[in-house]
């Protein structure tokens, strides 16, 4: 069985591999330190009472009542309460595991002032197979989806292990883990961020790579059983075309290479319409691999310094205009 190690820069395919093939994941000690440091900081601002919104502070039109520190486990538990709300049939498994995944590389970048232990348990809960029901339909497209994890870390909700589906509590039970009791911020930082939207855009365009690839076998064999020309694919005619798609494959998603478009030539039609595709996804791969590395929380802690951000950082990661290819493609297809 593959680990994944997070600490640098996770990929598409750590995503992939952990979500849809089960690969372990583990903590770099870099990882451990600089989670370790930040959570550090925010105890201390914490014990000092002072007015840190979601650490001290209630949220939205709260945000000027102070919470005592004695009061603070409960207000982040509310918070989880009142954010589980999503409805609809549950999401696939390999998609709520993908954002597992996605919350580890989140929270994890030693900004956000979340524990190590905590962070374990999202951890430990993925190695074990426990996969939480999230419905799919959340508030303004993707919040309140992440509260249903939070759910069954707290030993609530319900999640699936081994087959079957249990209360949360349960589930962690036969797994031999237990729930986490969140500390001050912690239900806040579950709860924020572009977990769902980054763990769904990953997979789409895993398998949009797949499909591109799948197409270019498929009409090389044609190609070759034809005995057709390899004339039409040359590389002086590419490089004309200006075309980045037509002369190599995106090495940054780890699924291609250069040798593949010279190698295994397909169709002068299919090629150049597979590389139309190449055009849309592949500018997709490095933004969504850097959402995915990214912190996107309501408040970002940096050491000494709090800087809180309004609202909800949405990065525009796949827009409509650039969807309605692959809406075509897909009816094409299937």
């Amino acid at each position: 069985m593959n680990t994944v190690t997070l600490g640098g820069t996770a990929t598409i395919n750590d995503l992939v591999s952990v979500a849809r093939f089960g690969a372990k994941v583990a903590f770099s000690k870099e990882y451990e330190e600089r989670v370790n440091h930040c959570r550090a900081h925010v105890d201390r601002f914490s014990h000092e009472g002072k007015a840190i919104y979601g650490l001290t502070t209630g949220l939205g039109d709260n945000w000027k009542k102070f919470i005592p520190e004695k009061d603070r486990e409960t207000i982040q538990r509310n918070n989880i309460y009142a954010h589980t709300c999503a409805v609809g049939e549950p999401i696939a498994e390999e998609c709520t595991r993908a954002m597992m995944f996605v919350m580890l590389c989140h929270f994890g970048s030693g900004h956000t002032g979340i524990r190590l232990e905590t962070l374990a348990l999202i951890r430990d809960m993925l190695n074990a197979g426990i996969s939480p029901v999230v419905p799919s339909h959340g508030s303004v497209g993707y919040q309140t989806l992440e509260g249903h994890i939070g759910m069954v870390m707290i030993g609530e909700g319900k999640a699936t292990y081994q087959g079957e589906t249990l209360d949360g509590a349960e589930a962690l039970k036969r797994a031999g883990l237990k729930p986490v009791v969140l500390s001050s911020k912690e239900g806040l930082i579950l709860l924020s961020g572009t977990t769902s939207v980054t763990a769904f855009a990953s997979l789409a365009i895993y398998d949009a790579q797949t499909l591109s690839l799948t197409a270019d076998i498929a009409g090389s064999f044609m190609l070759e059983v034809l005995k057709g020309t390899l004339m039409a694919m040359d590389e002086r005619l590419m490089a004309v075309r200006a075309l980045a798609a037509h002369h190599h494959r995106n090495a940054e998603a780890g699924m291609f290479h250069d040798v593949v478009l010279y190698h295994i030539v397909c169709f002068r039609g299919e090629f150049r319409h597979d590389s139309g595709l190449l055009v849309l996804i592949c500018p997709r791969v490095g933004t969504v691999q850097a959402v995915q590395n990214t912190k996107t929380t309501h408040t970002l802690d940096f050491f000494f310094k709090f800087i809180c951000q309004s609202k909800f950082l949405s990065l525009p990661l796949i827009d409509a205009e650039s969807v309605q290819p692959l809406v075509e493609l897909s009816h094409f297809f299937f």
